[in-house]
């Protein structure tokens, strides 16, 4: 019996010349989304108060990957809101999140400012401080990053976001 090939997969020598230019550009648009947003997969935060060795209690570790998913399950199918992580985000002290910032990972830190915002709209004044945070971010990112952000079909649940504070600033 000789071997079978699968054809469930597409080898690189079926691509027919129409296949091509289009095979392409997704792979040109898959490499310009890895470009715009360097975030590892997991952090690791550890902080001291410097008045004892016993107050150096904080560490933590934050998986960017579990928030976006939730993230995406809130925004798309309307489940648990993560709040915890997105308050964790805010809450980090401000060299952590400026580190966030510069390596490329922006996403997350927009949208837990978002959802931070959209959550404190009913019953808090500073709602609009998170999200005037939030959008400095995104004012402050480069041309390319806003454009996956924008895009509808950004891995990053923005649009969603933004139209949901929208939604909720003017219900309140």
């Amino acid at each position: 019996a000789g071997r079978q090939r699968r054809r469930d997969c597409v080898m690189p020598r079926d691509i027919g010349p129409a296949v091509m230019p289009a095979a392409v550009a997704g792979l040109l648009l898959l490499l310009h989304r890895a470009e715009a947003f360097t975030c590892y997969p997991e952090y690791q935060f550890s902080w001291c108060d410097n008045t004892s060795e016993a107050s150096c209690v904080h560490d933590y570790a934050f998986s960017v990957g579990h928030f976006q998913r939730k993230l995406s399950d809130y925004y798309l199918h309307n489940r648990r809101p993560p709040l915890m992580e997105a308050y964790f985000v805010t809450r980090l002290p401000r060299p952590y999140q400026q580190q966030f910032l510069e390596s490329g990972c922006q996403a997350p830190v927009i949208l837990a400012y978002l959802l931070v915002a959209e959550a404190r709209l009913p019953m808090e004044d500073d709602a609009f401080r998170y999200a005037s945070t939030a959008m400095g971010i995104v004012d402050s990112v480069s041309e390319p990053v806003k454009a996956i952000l924008y895009d509808s079909r950004s891995p990053w649940p923005f649009q969603e976001a933004i139209a949901r504070y929208e939604q909720m600033a003017q219900a309140t």
